[in-house]
C-alpha cells in the first residue's frame, strides 16, 4: 500500500508534468515555473522523484526537432531554466538539513 509520502511524491509528479504538458502547448513560462515548484516538492519529498526533469527535457528537446523541422534556427527558450531555478531553490528549502545536519 503506499503511504503518505509516496502519495505525496505522485502528486507533485503528476501536477508537475501537467504543467510542463500545459508550458509546452501554450509557451507559457508561467506552466514551466509552476512545473519547477512541484517538481522540487516532489523531489524533497523523496529523492527518486528526480526524474521530475524528464518532462521538460522532453520539451525542450521537440521544440527544437520542431525548430529544425520547420527550417528555424533551433533556440532554447528558457524552459529549463524557468523549470530548474524554482525546482532546485524549492528543494533546497525543502531539504535544508544537508547542510545544516551534515554530520549525519
Amino acid at each position: 500500500h503506499y503511504g503518505t509520502t509516496d502519495a505525496m511524491m505522485t502528486m507533485w509528479l503528476v501536477l508537475s508534468t501537467l504543467w510542463v504538458i500545459d508550458g509546452h502547448q501554450t509557451g507559457r513560462r508561467r506552466s514551466f515555473v509552476l512545473a519547477g515548484l512541484a517538481g522540487g516538492l516532489a523531489a524533497a519529498t523523496k529523492y527518486n522523484a528526480g526524474v521530475v526533469m524528464f518532462p521538460v527535457l522532453v520539451s525542450q528537446a521537440l521544440q527544437v526537432i520542431d525548430a529544425v523541422r520547420t527550417r528555424q534556427r533551433p533556440w532554447f527558450d528558457g524552459r529549463m531554466f524557468w523549470f530548474g531555478v524554482p525546482s532546485a531553490l524549492v528543494f533546497l528549502s525543502g531539504t535544508y538539513f544537508i547542510f545544516t545536519d551534515y554530520d549525519r
